[in-house]
């Protein structure tokens, strides 16, 4: 093979990947807030306390100045990287449908783990709070136990909590296909249409389906991003994903409440031939080096729920 050999694999799959994003993967971007970054360091300031506003008397004296409070939530970055080795003999071989299947799990498995982050970030959040704020609230809410299933009344209830605090930022609440079932059950909320930023990746996803409802952005996810709860995906018997037996956790929270940044993402596979080992194979490699935190503990909530597989209709209402 010539010394360029691995340049027009990777132009071939470079176009793939970029037409493969529009539709999966990386379903979280934009949702959470960017910082400042110092030596590597990023950091998110929280100001809290009240400023007030009083009444200039006209007499020369003191100005009466508020105690606000000015906090920093810091978080240091790690890099990730996928990558596959492809052996000489089998690039020969392979035909365009191959040559597609090794880019796109590379590049599903970043996606993944950028989306990944964020969620560890949220659930990591509404279990143990936030040690770097000096004025309160200080932990996450959580609504629901566990051992009932979904109720529109839940979602209404977060989201007032979160609007209540006076947020400025969308609010988003990713859930599996399954809790957007049985939502739908509810004829209200089945005729809601998404409202929210068409320039957001989700919404420009033909697989995510979206409602806005109360202001809240609603989005379905794969499965595979629920893995947070006892009945949560792959504990499931035979091919249903969750166990009913357990719960599920799912997070709303506001864009300015959660903090999120890659200092680089790699959704491009590059690829370089390996002299220095036998046959010398190509390295297929993707990545990113970026970090996820909660900020502010008020305008996230975790929505605790029985774990199902299919949706079941609601009871209906007595009359009075």
């Amino acid at each position: 093979m010539s010394e360029n050999s691995h340049k027009w694999y990777e132009t071939l799959i470079a176009g793939q990947v970029r037409e493969r994003n529009k539709v999966r993967g990386s379903y979280l971007d934009e949702t959470m807030v960017t910082g400042d970054e110092h030596a590597g360091v990023i950091k998110f300031p929280v100001v809290s306390g009240t400023i007030e506003v009083y009444k200039v008397s006209g007499a020369i004296q003191p100005v009466k100045t508020s105690n606000a409070t000015l906090d920093t939530v810091p978080i240091q970055t790690d890099e990730y990287e996928a990558s596959t080795y492809i052996k000489t003999r089998d690039l020969r071989k392979q035909g365009p449908n191959e040559q597609a299947a090794v880019s796109r799990e590379i590049s599903k498995a970043i996606a993944f783990k950028k989306d990944k982050l964020k969620l560890d970030a949220v659930a990591a959040f509404a279990e143990v709070g936030s040690p770097h704020l000096t004025d309160g609230p200080t932990t996450v809410e959580t609504i629901g136990d566990g051992t009932t299933r979904i109720d529109l009344i839940d979602m209404i209830e977060a989201a007032s909590r979160i609007f209540g605090t006076g947020i400025e930022e969308g609010v988003y609440w990713p859930i599996p296909e399954v809790f957007m079932d049985q939502l739908e059950m509810y004829k209200e909320f089945a005729n809601a249409d998404y409202i929210g930023s068409k320039d957001l990746p989700f919404a420009r996803m033909d697989n995510v389906r979206k409602r806005t409802f109360r202001r809240v952005h609603i989005m379905t996810l794969p499965d595979k991003y629920f893995y947070h709860g006892t009945g949560a995906f792959g504990a499931g018997e035979g091919h249903l994903p969750f166990s009913e037996d357990g719960y599920l956790d799912t997070f709303m929270w506001c864009k300015e409440a959660m903090g999120a940044q890659m200092d680089w993402y790699r959704e491009t596979v590059e690829v370089r031939e390996q002299f220095q080992l036998e046959g010398s194979p190509l390295l297929a490699k993707a990545g990113l080096d970026g970090a996820a935190i909660g900020v502010l503990p008020e305008m996230v909530k975790r929505l605790r729920f029985k774990a199902q597989n299919r949706a079941v209709r609601p009871e209906p209402v007595a009359a009075p």
